[in-house]
């Protein structure tokens, strides 16, 4: 079910439903046994959908969690990108 929903929010993410996709990042991210590695993009996903939103804080919030996760992984290279500059489609 998480790998569902966080497809559903890449979907939506790539049709520009930014309210829709940040809901299904943080459903994905709500399921308790979710994988590291989707568990990591879902995190920079909504911090993407947060920076769309004006909800600057809430990205930063995100992106720090991915890099806490996996400072090593690429997403958490491209977290680090966020953080310094906002995500923009």
């Amino acid at each position: 079910m998480e790998r569902a929903a966080f497809g559903l929010a890449e979907s939506l993410k790539g049709q520009r439903k930014i309210p829709e996709a940040l809901k299904e990042y943080e459903a994905a991210l709500a399921f308790k046994n979710l994988e590291p590695e989707v568990k990591i993009r879902a995190l920079v996903g909504s911090g993407e959908m947060y920076d769309v939103l004006g909800k600057r804080n809430d990205a930063l919030k995100s992106y720090n969690g991915a890099i806490a996760m996996d400072s090593d992984s690429p997403q958490a290279a491209i977290a680090r990108r966020f953080v310094k500059q906002p995500f923009q489609f």
